[in-house]
């Protein structure tokens, strides 16, 4: 057990996070913000890059995390993928009840949050090794 946790490359797990979460998230919304107040009758393109953010934030930005990180780890990818994915779906829950106000609701986005960053990290190593090994 203590090899597994002396395993644990937090560096990797910091470069998925901000590089799969925070970053593409901070784009997306800058680019929501500049068509706003360019633009701000404008509501489909306004509704696309809504659409768009939740898309990333809740499908392909995880499973950007977790392959990102089980790549740049190479060793317990899934561990990896696992632990980035509890970290991202605490920043998602932080958000949601601080900001959208949905309380106990805010707990649904955790199981697809966990399954798609898990997905990513198995995604790396079913392409690294060639099979699956369960």
């Amino acid at each position: 057990m203590w090899h597994a946790v002396r395993s644990i490359n937090s560096v990797a797990i910091a470069v998925a996070f901000f590089g799969c979460y925070i970053l593409p998230l901070v784009i997306i919304w800058l680019i929501f913000e500049t068509a706003r107040a360019i633009v701000p009758s404008v509501t489909e393109g306004v509704a696309l890059y809504i659409g768009l953010l939740g898309i990333w934030a809740l499908f392909l930005g995880p499973v950007c995390a977790g392959y990102l990180v089980a790549k740049v780890a190479k060793a317990l990818p899934l561990l990896h993928g696992l632990i980035v994915s509890v970290i991202g779906s605490a920043l998602y829950v932080m958000v949601l009840v601080l900001g959208a106000n949905i309380g106990g609701w805010s707990l649904l986005v955790v199981p697809v949050l966990l399954l798609a960053g898990l997905f990513g990290a198995w995604f790396y190593r079913y392409m690294s090794r060639g099979t699956v090994e369960l």
